[in-house]
């Protein structure tokens, strides 16, 4: 069985919502007091925002990676920098 683009899209908001649901709110209750949920409204836009981008990224590639799409645009070494800070945000 092989994920989609926009199956993996969605498990990586998934996860991303959360990491930020666990780790976030006594960090946030203890530096913005009542208007935390504030805070969590704006990353939820910014989290929905990423994911249409994301989803339009992958529609336009049509059905190329990520990696494909930035080695046509702006070479093999540019493609793979990118990929490895890629890879480092996402496991860190």
């Amino acid at each position: 069985m092989e994920l989609s683009g926009r199956q993996s899209i969605y498990l990586l908001v998934i996860c991303s919502l959360a990491t930020k649901v666990q780790t976030l709110p006594s960090m946030i209750a203890s530096n913005l007091g009542r208007f935390g949920w504030l805070y969590f409204l704006i990353l939820g836009l910014v989290d929905i925002l990423f994911v249409l981008l994301a989803l339009y990224i992958n529609k336009l590639g049509e059905g190329k990676t990520l990696y494909e799409m930035l080695s046509e645009t702006i070479g093999k070494l540019g493609a793979k920098i990118i990929s490895f800070m890629f890879g480092c945000y996402f496991i860190f």
